[in-house]
């Protein structure tokens, strides 16, 4: 038999992991060169030569990327021409995680704990340390859904209860 022990959402708006994702001069100047790139409610799905000038024009924010994704996740993710929604969508599955693991990010939880990967084609989690912990602690399977449209990315989390 199995029971809801949660349901975690998160939906994240593309710009604000952009303006994380490049080291820029400062953040005046890094808002106004974004703003002349693009519009954020305009935010071109498929117009990757506006991102790649950004990934060109700016370095990458290693510091940012190593504290909230996982080496595989950031090989992975820094590759992709469609790297904005990889990364946002996978802050937004994390995000969610959380939420339906009823921690948040403490209880000793941090985002590197939670890894997004991709082995049958779906979107699964894979939850080490404290989060892997808890997980294994509760008798939990969880389960993502996540996608990205335009602006913004969004991630569904239900952790179900193994009772037997």
């Amino acid at each position: 038999m199995q029971s809801i022990f949660g349901i975690g959402v998160d939906i994240v708006q593309h710009s604000r992991i952009l303006n994380n994702i490049f080291s820029f001069s400062g953040k005046d100047n890094k808002i106004h060169h974004i703003q002349n790139i693009f519009q954020y409610s305009e935010f071109p799905k498929n117009d990757f030569r506006v991102l790649n000038k950004l990934k060109r024009d700016f370095s990458w924010n290693g510091r940012f990327l190593e504290r909230i994704y996982t080496e595989g996740e950031i090989k992975e993710g820094i590759s992709r021409a469609d790297y904005l929604g990889f990364f946002s969508s996978r802050f937004a599955a994390k995000e969610a995680c959380v939420k339906a693991l009823k921690t948040g990010f403490g209880k000793g939880v941090n985002y590197r704990q939670i890894e997004i990967i991709k082995n049958t084609g779906l979107p699964q989690l894979k939850l080490y340390g404290r989060a892997g912990e808890i997980a294994e602690k509760e008798g939990l399977s969880v389960h993502l859904s996540i996608s990205h449209e335009k602006s913004y990315s969004v991630a569904f989390v239900i952790a179900e209860k193994i009772i037997e």
